[in-house]
């Protein structure tokens, strides 16, 4: 079972989904994640952290616990490797993040503190993203079959993805060749973070139907929630068309629903008050 407890230490979302920097060491995101052992009641957990400049897994741990001491030694890596950085640390708000131990650490090294406000994981996107990558990619590369390929297997992947898999958005370089070539530059190259294309069509084909459809599309909904308001609005339309009748404007849709909703609320209102009015019987189907 799991038990409520208040967080020792909590920050404020500094980082407010702006995953764009210009140089090594200005944000840094963090996060563990779990993987199942083939055959075993028993899981492995990864603690990284990541530079939101190149993507460069900045230091990670694995280890068989879930605990402060696996967050800390991640940490305390990144800094053997980098002593000089002072980043925004990132962060969801993980009993370890919110520890008094690891405030001190960040104060130590001159840090400022950001957290992923509660139920929004997407404002700790890019090590999401990275956990999907890993896992999307992982399994297909090496053959797992018990703890120790296992945790090869996340070590190499994490090699590979550093050394030796290019990304689109660095011009095919991979992140460890633009970290380098970064370090190594007074000017670093900067790589504008490209926009979502499929996202902001999809904004487009909204605001055309309703003007107002802009008040429900904030930043704050992530990928996901637009793509689910978006079938929600496919399968309307299709359902729509099969009756023989012209699609309806989308808001209609979300309309009639509501009226839906309402109906069920007053039936339920009126038996609870007494009322003789009962809900319709549904219709019954041939052969019944």
């Amino acid at each position: 079972k799991y038990r409520n407890t208040n967080a020792d230490e909590t920050a404020e979302n500094i980082l407010q989904r702006d995953f764009y920097a210009t140089a090594p060491n200005q944000k840094w995101a963090t996060d563990v994640t779990e993987f199942k052992v083939p055959g075993e009641k028993k899981k492995l957990y990864l603690s990284a952290i990541i530079d939101l400049y190149d993507r460069f897994p900045v230091s990670y741990i694995v280890s068989a616990r879930n605990d402060n001491k696996l967050v800390f030694k991640t940490f305390d890596k990144a800094i053997a490797l980098n002593p000089c950085a002072k980043p925004i640390f990132h962060s969801d708000r993980g009993f370890q993040y919110t520890s008094q131990m690891f405030k001190k650490k960040l104060e130590k090294q001159e840090m400022r503190q950001s957290m992923s406000r509660v139920g929004h994981c997407i404002d700790n996107g890019p090590t999401e993203g990275f956990w999907g990558i890993i896992k999307a990619e992982m399994y297909q590369m090496y053959k797992i079959t018990d703890e120790s390929s296992l945790r090869f297997a996340i070590k190499d992947y994490i090699r590979f993805y550093s050394e030796e898999r290019p990304q689109d958005r660095y011009c095919c370089k991979t992140p460890l060749e633009v970290r380098q070539e970064a370090l190594k530059s007074d000017i670093p190259v900067e790589y504008p973070i490209p926009e979502n294309k499929r996202i902001e069509k999809y904004k487009k084909k909204l605001a055309l139907t309703d003007p107002d459809v802009e008040s429900i599309i904030t930043e704050e909904k992530s990928e996901s929630q637009l793509s689910a308001m978006e079938n929600q609005i496919n399968r309307a339309e299709k359902m729509v068309k099969v009756k023989g009748e012209p699609a309806a404007p989308k808001r209609q849709w979300f309309q009639t629903h509501q009226e839906r909703l309402d109906e069920k609320d007053r039936f339920k209102l009126a038996n609870e008050g007494g009322a003789t009015e009962e809900r319709p019987k549904p219709k019954k189907k041939l052969g019944e």
